[in-house]
């Protein structure tokens, strides 16, 4: 009977090809020959030197420029043509803000002139006496306006003003002038002192300017004129061939003669447009006025 083969142990059975095996024939005869087996590769133990061939070119630090180097926190320069945009923009709008107040401080200007302008023309245009000039410029067909242009030129709204030859009050009517027109008024309360009363004193020039009207065909120089020199002096004027252009019918300003009377047509014909306007609440609206007698 055959006897079963003999099993290595398992310490030989890992033994490396290089140790010495046993050349004792086996009781039962020659063992067979072991099956062959690749030998293992024992890493070697000299040391490996690096080169920088042998290490792949992605994880070699390459050598980077200067501006590649820059710290983690700084960031890239911006492109001079973004720069130049921003600074041309920057300018514009530093352009823009200079103009406007340049513009602001102009436009406050000349509305700090104009409101100079308006509060001067308001204070050689006083507003006085409104009501009284309305009702008896209404009473005797005259204009609101021109009545408060010849009291401004007269007495520039003093009620007891006193001329250097005794004319009197807002109109400035002399002695003789007043105590004639009471007796075309039937005034039999009448005294020169009246003059001073400002309603006496208006209703009693406003009458007058009436009459010189009815006189000279309503014509404002002549009867400006005339209320400055006298209707005989006007009436000399209109004859004279060259203070009146239309044949006497109307007195011309521009060629009559040189003198006071002259001026004071032209004050008067300034004021007027003046007052046409104030009367009208396009210069300035007019305050309310509660008495017959008020003034500024």
């Amino acid at each position: 009977m055959q006897e079963p083969p003999v099993r290595h142990r398992r310490s030989e059975r890992h033994r490396s090809p290089e140790s010495p095996v046993s050349s004792a024939p086996s009781p039962s005869g020659p063992s067979p020959a072991p099956s062959p087996r690749m030998p293992q590769q024992v890493p070697s133990q000299e040391p490996v030197q690096i080169t920088r061939t042998s290490i792949p070119r992605s994880s070699v630090d390459v050598p980077r420029s200067p501006e590649t180097l820059r710290k983690p926190s700084e960031s890239a320069p911006l492109p001079r043509a973004l720069i130049a945009g921003c600074l041309v923009v920057f300018l514009l709008a530093v352009s823009l803000f200079a103009s406007s107040k340049i513009m602001q401080h102009y436009l406050t200007s000349r509305e700090e002139e104009r409101a100079a302008a308006h509060q001067k023309l308001l204070e050689d245009h006083p507003l006085g006496y409104e009501l009284l000039i309305r009702q008896y410029a209404s009473y005797y067909n005259l204009q609101s306006a021109y009545v408060a242009a010849i009291i401004l030129n007269e007495s520039d709204y003093n009620p007891k003003a006193v001329s250097s030859v005794g004319a009197r009050g807002l109109m400035q009517l002399m002695p003789d002038t007043a105590e004639w027109i009471a007796g075309k008024l039937n005034d039999r309360t009448y005294s020169f002192e009246k003059m001073f009363d400002p309603e006496t004193n208006i209703r009693y020039g406003c009458w007058y300017l009436n009459y010189l009207a009815g006189l000279f065909s309503g014509d404002p120089v002549a009867v400006t004129s005339a209320y400055h020199a006298g209707q005989g002096t006007v009436r000399g004027w209109l004859a004279d061939g060259v203070s009146s252009t239309d044949g006497g019918k109307t007195l011309n300003l521009e060629t009559m003669p040189d003198g006071p009377t002259r001026k004071y047509a032209r004050r008067v014909t300034n004021a007027y447009a003046i007052y046409d306007a104030l009367y009208d609440h396009i210069l300035n609206p007019l305050p309310v006025s509660d008495g017959s007698t008020d003034s500024v």
